[in-house]
């Protein structure tokens, strides 16, 4: 996992040469799982079985990263990024 930014730019994390933050998470979750890396969804986002999760506080919204979305989409974008052995934050 990669990090990007810095000097006051929000800081990018990269999986695979995807980028997974500032993104609808709808959409890093099925490019993630046409690369053949599963998951289980959690209460923010989503778990990785190969020990990270994505997750989103609601804070950005899907105007922010498409500007074809509506003042009221309820799409998440992907806020955060936790490397941790699946199941760590969800308690399996």
């Amino acid at each position: 996992m990669r990090a990007k930014g810095g000097r006051g730019r929000p800081r990018r994390r990269w999986q695979d040469a995807r980028q997974l933050t500032h993104r609808l998470i709808d959409d890093v979750v099925a490019e993630l799982h046409a690369k053949g890396y599963t998951s289980t969804p959690c209460d923010i986002g989503y778990d990785f079985h190969a020990g990270f999760s994505v997750w989103s506080m609601r804070v950005l919204e899907a105007r922010e990263v498409d500007p074809t979305a509506g003042e009221d989409d309820p799409r998440c974008v992907v806020e955060g990024v936790s490397v941790a052995p699946y199941g760590y934050f969800g308690g399996e």
